[in-house]
């Protein structure tokens, strides 16, 4: 007797949205799916929520919101998009297959089916062109796919930064209508408004996310599939878009915040500092007072006042002698954290590292242009060896006193003084000043000793001192 083998997830997702025929809320797809495949787990549809956190749209299926999915065939059917055209595309009377037609081809190239505007199907064989490009490490050439379209791009008589306005007619079998817009025909206020409420929903759904970071694909078209508008005049494809947004950026296979760096791009291009944002006169003559401990602890802490128009290398030197940090050793940086909800990892705006010994981008930005609201919060690490965190917030900007010179130390903590534990064994009293770090590490515990036991009974050993 032949066994038949149990379905699997992925075959119970394909065959459900295969059915679908509309929306359908997001319990009623998981009953239909366990219909399929049952499941013995204690969180059934956690399986299916896991399947399904990357390439929904790959297997056809987009959430319309946080209740309820859509086929994708239905959602972003009639949808409009414009493909802006290169000299070298009218050269050669052809179209590139991408970076345009991305996200919205579902098939290869070579299946698409092109119709003109009466609807007719267009002659347009995929062809390979090359181009020689440079770049820093040389001359270099690429292999593109293009739709030949010779004919009908020269009946249209198109030239350069005209566009090709298109209507995905059917997604599943990659048919798209074509229409020829000439650049002064081009509706600017209705491209405007388009390109806003595109650029709106995808940060929205950027900033959905857990780490702020979205598959481009699954962004744009979701982004289509929710907004009723882009079934009218086209704005802008959605690159241009994406390019031109102040608060965001395309990875290229990603949607990230505009400041974002991945870690390559770090290592090829190293840190970027954060561009500074404009201020006024009045605005570098105010003070900004920040409350600064060790990260995770309560005391000690330090409150820091400095003016808008002084540098992050004045808080970084300021930072070190309240935390008694060495002046002229070890890089240290600035992040700023901005809390983005529960269940959301924090946005984390890195302003570049201080170096001490030579200038770098980050020494010179300004307090007033990092753009600080009351209440924001800091990161501060000193010496990336041992990693040594703080935490600040700015507590308040307010108007400068007469006769004080900023930045400063403005108020600490009233000191709470550990007692040395050698002179405390021997019936003395003396203040802890050191904590012996060799005997700390030996004993599991913190060795706490004074300046006179330091010399007396560790002699050599490795010491940090306590800051109260």
């Amino acid at each position: 007797m032949t066994e038949i083998a149990p379905i699997r997830l992925e075959e119970a997702l394909r065959r459900v949205i295969a059915e679908l025929d509309g929306p359908i809320p997001r319990e009623e797809f998981y009953r239909r799916v366990l219909a399929i495949k049952p499941s013995r787990a204690k969180k059934p549809t956690a399986s299916i929520q896991s399947a399904l956190c990357y390439g929904k749209t790959r297997r056809g299926l987009v959430t319309l919101d946080k209740d309820t999915y859509a086929p994708l065939q239905m959602a972003i059917q009639g949808i409009r998009f414009r493909i802006p055209l290169e000299q070298l595309e009218v050269n050669r009377g052809v179209l590139f297959v991408r970076p345009g037609f991305e996200p919205f081809l579902s098939r290869k190239a070579a299946e698409a089916v092109l119709l003109d505007e009466q609807g007719q199907r267009l002659p347009a064989p995929v062809v390979s062109i090359k181009q020689e490009r440079k770049s820093p490490l040389g001359t270099y050439t690429s292999e593109w796919e293009t739709f030949d379209l010779a004919a009908w791009l020269r009946a249209h008589k198109a030239r350069r930064d005209d566009s090709v306005l298109l209507t995905l007619l059917n997604w599943q079998e990659a048919t798209f209508q074509l229409a020829h817009e000439p650049y002064q025909r081009r509706q600017e206020q209705l491209i405007t408004q388009q390109n806003q409420a595109l650029a709106d929903m995808l940060y929205t759904l950027m900033e959905d996310t857990v780490d702020e970071r979205i598959d481009a694909d699954e962004a744009v078209l979701t982004a289509y599939a929710r907004l009723p508008a882009v079934r009218d005049y086209p704005g802008d494809h959605w690159l241009l878009v994406v390019d031109t947004d102040l608060r965001m950026r395309n990875t290229g296979y990603e949607i990230v915040p505009k400041d974002f760096r991945l870690p390559f791009e770090r290592m090829l291009f190293g840190e970027e500092a954060v561009r500074e944002l404009p201020f006024s006169s009045q605005e570098g003559k105010q003070v900004y007072r920040f409350k600064a401990t060790f990260k995770g602890s309560k005391l000690p802490w330090r409150q820091i006042e400095i003016l808008g128009n002084q540098t992050l290398i004045q808080l970084d030197s300021v930072m070190r002698d309240a935390f008694e940090h060495d002046p002229m050793d070890h890089l240290s940086e600035f992040t700023q954290v901005i809390p983005r909800g529960k269940g959301k990892k924090p946005r984390e705006v890195d302003f570049g590292e201080i170096n001490p010994f030579e200038a770098t981008p980050a020494n010179k930005l300004h307090i007033a242009g990092l753009g600080l609201p009351v209440g924001a919060e800091l990161e501060y690490v000193y010496d990336f060896g041992d990693w040594i965190e703080h935490s600040l917030t700015l507590e308040a900007i307010e108007d400068p006193q007469p006769g004080v010179k900023y930045p400063r130390l403005a108020a600490q903590n009233e000191p709470r003084h550990a007692s040395c534990e050698r002179c405390q064994g021997k019936g003395r009293k003396a203040n802890a000043v050191w904590i012996c770090v060799d005997c700390s590490e030996e004993q599991q515990r913190e060795v706490l000793v004074c300046n006179k036991c330091l010399s007396a009974a560790h002699e050599g050993h490795y010491a940090v001192k306590i800051v109260y």
